[in-house]
């Protein structure tokens, strides 16, 4: 496992969305724990890119959960 720098762009109508660079690896399994927790995360399928020398950057939206008068609804 190399480094795994993360950038928190924050919320935006129920969607976080983070810029993510490291190894190939490490991000694709960034991915694959995130679909293992809730297949529904994402608001966008991951764009997973090339920079340079092993160098790769996801960007991930991930839907987050929005309390609605006591409970807490994922459609939204």
């Amino acid at each position: 496992m190399a480094i795994v720098q993360i950038c928190d762009f924050g919320e935006y109508n129920g969607v976080k969305t983070y810029r993510v660079h490291g190894d190939k690896s490490d991000l694709e399994r960034i991915i694959a724990e995130c679909r293992k927790e809730d297949e529904n995360c994402f608001d966008a399928s991951p764009q997973l890119e090339f920079v340079r020398h092993g160098l790769w950057t996801l960007l991930i939206k991930l839907k987050i959960a929005v309390e609605v008068g006591g409970e807490v609804d994922r459609d939204t």
